[in-house]
This record gives C-alpha cells, sequence and structure tokens, in this order.
C-alpha cells in the first residue's frame, strides 16, 4: 500500500517536470490500467462504481500529459488570481480534514487510513464492519454522517453503531468514537 502510495507521489512530481512528463504519462495510464484490472472480475470483481473513473484516467494521463502540454510554470504564470486560489485550496484542504474541519471527500480522503472506521453492534449479538453500501458492492463514503445514515436506514431496535475516528490529531484531544443507538 506504501509503495502504491509512493509511486503515485512519484507520477505527480514526474508529471511537473517537461523532461520527465512523458514517464508520468505512461506510468500513469498504466497505474490506473493495473487498477482497473485489479479491480475487474479478472482478480477482485469488486467496487465497480470506480471503473469508469479508472477508465477515465487511463485517457487523461495520456491526453493530458502529452508531448505539446505546456509546461506547469506557463500554466501557473497564466493562470487568473481565483484559479491559482482554488489550486492553492486545493492543496490545503487535507491538513483541514485532519484538523476536523473539512470533510473528507472534499479534501480527496476518500481511501487513506486516517478516515473513521464503523462496527454496527447488532442487538443479537453479532459485529458487522460498515464499509460498502449494500447490494451496490461500493464504499461507503467515509464521513461519520454518510456512516450514521446508512446505520439508521437498516437499523433495527437495540442496534448500536461505534464509529472509531482515525485521524492522530482528533484522537489526541479526545475525539476517540461516537455511539450512535436505535431505540
Amino acid at each position: 500500500m506504501v509503495a502504491l502510495a509512493l509511486f503515485e507521489v512519484a507520477l505527480a512530481l514526474a508529471a511537473w517536470s517537461a523532461r520527465t512528463r512523458s514517464l508520468a504519462r505512461v506510468g500513469g495510464a498504466a497505474f490506473h490500467l493495473g487498477v482497473l484490472l485489479w479491480l475487474s472480475p479478472l482478480v477482485l470483481d469488486w467496487n465497480e462504481a470506480v471503473w469508469p473513473w479508472n477508465v477515465a484516467l487511463v485517457f487523461a494521463a495520456w491526453i493530458l500529459l502529452g508531448q505539446d502540454a505546456p509546461s506547469f510554470s506557463e500554466l501557473r504564470r497564466a493562470a487568473p488570481r481565483w484559479a491559482r486560489a482554488v489550486v492553492a485550496a486545493e492543496l490545503i484542504v487535507p491538513a483541514g480534514y485532519q484538523a476536523g474541519l473539512v470533510p473528507a471527500p472534499l479534501a480527496h480522503a476518500l481511501y487513506c487510513m486516517s478516515t473513521p472506521h464503523a462496527f454496527w453492534h447488532h442487538a443479537d449479538g453479532r459485529i458487522e464492519h460498515v464499509g460498502e453500501l449494500p447490494g451496490l458492492s461500493v464504499q461507503l463514503p467515509a464521513t461519520d454522517h454518510a456512516i450514521e445514515a446508512a446505520f439508521r436506514a437498516r437499523a433495527m431496535s437495540g442496534d448500536r453503531l461505534v464509529i472509531v475516528e482515525q485521524r492522530p490529531l482528533l484522537r489526541a484531544i479526545g475525539r476517540r468514537e461516537t455511539v450512535v443507538t436505535c431505540e
């Protein structure tokens, strides 16, 4: 997992320079094609909701990182101030998520280790990890309110949901878990 994350960061750094952009182009297309194949029926047959996204990224890497693409410094100089502000905000919002100020989807914290984990304690004693939307085989958005809404839609009297906080900063200040009960 760490190796894949480091590879993605390396691709981003390679895309920054015109000299290594072709490497990022091929590597990015290959990476997302690999993700698509890994999630496909050939291997895991899971999370089909992200298959189109990975197909799009295969083509996006090839198109956006082409030889005639302007350099990032050219784009930055030509961009209006509001566009530069949006880019700066996109770089800052992950820190806002870690501080509990920005929801996970807006901070691009979708498949990371710092999103909440939830456990459904059924009245009959069974414990179920809450992570997928039932019947769709896709990940539930990793936000407290989405997890709680999925629980409330299906919970029976006596069921209890425990949402465990994973962000180190919030855990350090005492926000470790949220408990929701169905009466």
